[in-house]
């Protein structure tokens, strides 16, 4: 039976124990009634190599890791497990601080070039809404723009020591990409090109920044060009930028779950389906759930050509954390049924097609690459895109 057929006691039931400690300990805060699950399934073991790779792949370790070692009574977890652990989150922290710094630079420059920068995903959300930045993995600097500043935005970061390329590990340093590599990455991404910069951090190794310009990867620029207009005047690290409203930033994370989560090119990177950015959607909500109008969010979203985006995201935010509030919203939106929830864009711009197996089997394996159509190939960097 597809578990998105079952009931919700059922659903939970099926999970194994690494798949139900993921999810409890993947939250901000915990209640009194987590906290006794978490110790319970602790005390029943659970087999710790499954579980790690469960939470880097969800991109939620340092998230999930204070409350473990916390509540952990019954050393459950091998100390050399909560080291790595440990080193994680702290290294997380890290990074997360210097990359804090180097976005308060970015956008002192772009006021000062009159470049318009809008943050988003994480850029916002650590100081805002996790806090401490320890508990959120942030691969790059992600912002909104307009195409027509693409190339002054490229000036301004290359001046700051960026470069369009790539970070190699092996060799520790960015490769340089072409012109043609980069004019091919904005045409069939949606983003220009990231700029990368090494940097003397053993944590960090090099930022990266992202930016969009098609959220949606519609090609009709509904989204971007209204959450653009949008935008507002707010402080980000103590300096004043171009930012999103309280509900446009609840559907850009919203539109931003449903583009990689229905489009192969991400399954083929493994990106297709992670926790953290159903944490972030449901962390945000519960950061501004006074402040949130129901109503509101729902015209919002069809305004921006959204609402499915925000029907995938709450829909299977139900599923995963049974939060009360998703009731509240998913009357309001004018559409529903499953047929949104089961179909992907196969090709690029291409046709849909559909999911073989159920959201759950996809969510907690490792990877969904059998869900592809093998005769494409493999995608290059330009296709790629950044995830």
């Amino acid at each position: 039976m597809d578990v998105m057929h079952r009931s919700e006691s059922e659903a939970w039931s099926a999970l194994s124990n690494e798949q139900q400690l993921m999810i409890l300990c993947s939250r901000i805060h915990l209640c009194k009634d987590h906290e006794q699950d978490i110790r319970l399934i602790l005390q029943r073991g659970i087999a710790l190599d499954y579980f790690m790779a469960l939470c880097i792949k969800h991109k939620v370790l340092p998230l999930v890791t204070p409350h473990l070692i916390r509540l952990d009574n019954f050393k459950a977890i091998k100390l050399e497990y909560k080291k790595v652990m440990n080193h994680a989150y702290q290294g997380n922290r890290i990074k997360n601080e210097l990359m804090a710094e180097e976005l308060k630079l970015i956008l002192e420059q772009a006021r000062d070039k009159n470049v318009e920068l809008i943050p988003l995903k994480g850029a916002w959300l650590i100081p805002h809404v996790y806090k401490d930045p320890g508990l959120r993995i942030s691969n790059d600097l992600d912002f909104l723009v307009s195409l027509e500043q693409g190339q002054a935005i490229s000036e301004m970061l290359q001046h700051m020591g960026y470069k369009p390329g790539h970070y190699d590990w092996a060799s520790d340093h960015v490769t340089e990409v072409s012109e043609e590599e980069v004019l091919q990455w904005s045409t069939r991404s949606g983003n220009l090109h990231p700029h990368m910069k090494r940097v003397n951090n053993g944590f960090a190794k090099y930022i990266g920044v992202d930016f969009s310009y098609d959220v949606d990867l519609t090609r009709t620029f509904i989204a971007s060009g209204g959450l653009q207009r949008g935008a507002c005047t707010r402080e980000l690290y103590s300096v004043p930028a171009k930012c999103l409203g309280t509900v446009d930033f609840l559907i850009h994370l919203a539109i931003h779950l449903y583009k990689e989560a229905s489009h192969e090119r991400w399954v083929r990177i493994d990106q297709d389906i992670n926790l953290i950015k159903f944490c972030d959607v449901r962390e945000y909500i519960l950061a501004h759930v006074q402040e949130l109008e129901w109503s509101e969010v729902a015209a919002r979203s069809k305004e921006l050509a959204a609402e499915e985006a925000l029907y995938y995201a709450l829909y299977y935010l139900k599923m995963i954390f049974n939060d009360p509030f998703v009731d509240q919203v998913q009357g309001y939106l004018s559409i529903s049924g499953e047929d949104i929830l089961k179909r992907y864009v196969a090709m690029e711009g291409g046709q849909e097609s559909t999911w073989q197996t159920s959201f759950f089997d996809r969510f907690f394996s490792l990877s969904n690459s059998a869900e592809q159509d093998n005769s494409h190939g493999e995608l290059t960097p330009a296709e790629q895109g950044a995830p």
